[in-house]
């Protein structure tokens, strides 16, 4: 479980605005928990098309005209739903030739303006143009057209959507984490 600091206090309350950005962060966590618990739950739906369509195709001789769209599109909202856990975890792939000797102060202000700087307005611009790629395919009953189920495919558009959205927010929360930190650490210093 991850480490709940103090909240710096001002004058012997709460300092308000710390206590706001306490809240946003555990909401945001709360949120990456949540989205991670259902992105391990699609891996049962998964497990199950597959064995099937081996099953079917196999031993039946029948092969499915629906798993192989069931599985990608699944396999594709266990990664993106579960991308926000991920980064909750610190377990996102990083190049770490320098950020490894910062202190932990410094590793708090080099994910503040990585956070601040490049993956919320990555995941935001994303998330709004994902949002409208949804909502077109939506509008057009567009379907996916890579086999004979063709299944319409603004679900899937809509988990993209999801996904950068949950990772925004995620985003968010470690920037609010970050933040936290680095007051706990001015408030330690006077």
């Amino acid at each position: 479980m991850e480490e709940r600091r103090q909240i710096p206090q001002c004058k012997g309350r709460a300092n308000p605005l710390t206590v706001a950005v306490k809240r946003l962060r555990d909401v945001c966590f709360a949120c990456s928990r949540t989205s991670g618990a259902v992105a391990a739950w699609l891996i049962i739906p998964l497990i199950f098309a597959t064995c099937f369509e081996v099953f079917s195709r196999y031993v039946l001789s029948a092969p499915t005209i629906w798993s192989y769209d069931v599985g990608y599109m699944l396999t594709g909202a266990h990664f993106l739903i579960g991308s926000a856990f991920t980064l909750l975890e610190d377990e996102h792939v990083r190049i770490d030739i320098f950020y490894s000797q910062f202190s932990k102060y410094g590793k708090a202000a080099v994910n503040l303006a990585s956070s601040v700087l490049i993956i919320l307005p990555v995941c935001f611009i994303l998330s709004y143009g994902l949002w409208d790629y949804a909502i077109e395919a939506y509008a057009r009953g567009e379907r996916v057209g890579t086999s004979a189920w063709n299944p319409v495919v603004w679900p899937f558009r809509f988990v993209f959507f999801s996904g950068f959205l949950l990772m925004f927010i995620q985003s968010l929360g470690s920037a609010a984490d970050c933040l936290l930190m680095l007051i706990e650490k001015q408030d330690a210093d006077r």
